[in-house]
């Protein structure tokens, strides 16, 4: 057995050992991929991956890293949310985790000081066409990944292997964007984010893993003004993903980064379940904060 196998059996028992940790992985197959092994053999890395138990496929989100380091007694493993876990993704090689992706990881999990609204926010539809048939892969079980809670109130909408199209959720002017990664480069993410001064505070629609060069043209500019409807993007997975998504969310103001902030509550006027939000079963042991609805599942 190699060290990248050794190193992915220790992820797969610490899953397994610990309880609290198998709330993540009730309701969908989480397998350990892409482990890679620093070249002093001291340090890997892999991804935590969920799949569909009933046909197999991986579910478009984002996916966690798990951290071992080789010691006199064996790997050491570390999750998100492990106390220690922020120190040592930022002692890992490059072999190890790209810089890019480390950097993601990094300020997507920084606790932000904020002022959020005082309720949900409405005035939303589902960014895409009606009629299209799309999917959840989950909404607050983000904090699994994400123990920040930043991207608690944040959705990951899909089409099963299938690029779409996007359309502005709510009226606003462009913020910031990017569109010029390659499409299936994990190592940055392609996004448009649109600024929304109606409500208070003032917040910031993220639309991430957008496809190269999707935005229109007419939208590359900071400060032009988006109607509610108006075509945004595609869909793709550019950025750490395990497939074709939209990554949304609603925020305040990103602090350290030109696109990630704190997500808040917001509810989409087609959604009939929970007031308007979007919820699936792998979501409901993370609906722990108070005013968070989770009374009804639904997955498309």
């Amino acid at each position: 057995v190699g060290l990248a196998e050794e190193a992915q059996q220790a992820i797969e028992n610490a899953i397994l050992s610990q309880p609290e940790r198998s709330l993540g992985f009730l309701v969908y197959e989480t397998r350990v991929e892409d482990v890679k092994i620093s070249k002093d053999s001291i340090w890997a890395a892999g991804y935590l991956v969920p799949h569909d138990p009933v046909t197999g496929e991986i579910l478009p989100t984002e996916p966690g890293v798990a951290i071992t380091r080789q010691t006199e007694q064996g790997w050491e493993v570390y999750f998100p949310g492990d106390d220690a876990f922020q120190d040592v993704l930022t002692l890992l090689p490059e072999e190890v985790l790209d810089p890019g992706i480390l950097e993601q990881l990094l300020f997507m999990d920084q606790i932000q000081e904020t002022t959020v609204p005082t309720g949900p926010l409405s005035g939303y539809r589902l960014p895409w066409e009606a009629g299209k048939t799309t999917y959840v892969s989950q909404t607050v079980a983000h904090d699994r990944y994400t123990p920040s809670g930043n991207a608690h109130y944040s959705f990951d909408f899909y089409v099963p292997q299938t690029m779409f199209n996007l359309y502005a959720a709510k009226a606003g002017t462009v913020w910031s964007y990017r569109d010029d990664v390659p499409n299936g480069d994990p190592t940055a993410g392609n996004y448009i984010v649109l600024e929304d001064t109606t409500t208070i505070p003032t917040t910031y629609q993220l639309y991430l893993h957008l496809a190269q060069d999707s935005i229109p043209p007419d939208l590359k500019v900071i400060g032009a003004p988006v109607q509610r409807g108006q075509f945004v993007g595609i869909a793709d997975d550019t950025g750490v993903s395990t497939g074709h998504h939209l990554h949304f969310q609603v925020q305040t103001i990103p602090y350290y980064s030109a696109y990630w902030g704190v997500s808040v509550d917001i509810v989409f006027e087609e959604v009939t379940i929970n007031g308007g939000r979007p919820r699936i079963t792998i979501d409901l042991p993370y609906c722990t904060w108070e005013g968070d609805v989770c009374d009804e599942f639904q997955n498309a």
